[in-house]
């Protein structure tokens, strides 16, 4: 009996040990290879939006909304801020609404938009209808409006929906005005 218990106490200690190195191990390349590539990820985040604000430095934060995290970035123009850029995370029309439909909306300090980014590259949308979101001639339609303008011509707001394409406009046009009243409200001061 006292053999078992030395065995049953040498086992777990071993499997202890184990167990520690195994999770020091798992700490080093998680800070040799994950935070890198988020510190770059966040760096390339902003090359979607950065040629709206030239030369400005940007400062990412997030706050919470209507039970949602929302990030967003303070646009600084040297020691001034310029504006906000907030990212829609929301999903699009495929798969059944499963899709994530990510887009960056750029507000000037009066909180207008100054404009939209859908980056094609993580758009999962339709290509030739759905897809549509991204090109200029519907993120444009959102330039200098204000939350209350921010809806679909239908619903009585200053946005007319792609033809065919009414669900990943009315995604797009309600994660932008989520953003937009979010930060109005969360941030603005």
């Amino acid at each position: 009996m006292r053999e078992d218990m030395r065995k049953m106490v040498k086992n777990t200690f071993v499997v202890f040990v184990t167990v520690f190195v195994v999770a020091l191990a798992l700490a080093e390349v998680y800070q040799v290879l994950i935070v890198p590539l988020e510190k770059e990820q966040a760096a390339n985040e902003t090359n979607y939006f950065a040629d709206m604000f030239p030369g400005a430095a940007f400062e990412k934060k997030a706050i919470s909304h209507g039970g949602k995290d929302v990030e967003y970035w303070e646009v600084y123009d040297g020691s001034e801020l310029a504006g906000y850029v907030g990212k829609v995370n929301t999903v699009g029309s495929q798969s059944g609404g499963s899709n994530p439909l990510i887009a960056y909306v750029a507000l000037n300090s009066d909180m207008t938009v100054k404009g939209v980014v859908v980056p094609e590259d993580t758009l999962l949308e339709t290509p030739g209808l759905g897809s549509r979101i991204a090109e200029s001639s519907f993120t444009s339609q959102f330039e200098g409006l204000n939350i209350g303008e921010i809806a679909l011509s239908s619903e009585g707001g200053k946005i007319d929906a792609i033809t065919s394409a009414t669900q990943s406009s009315t995604a797009l046009t309600n994660g932008v005005r989520f953003v937009v009243e979010a930060l109005s409200q969360e941030v603005k001061t």
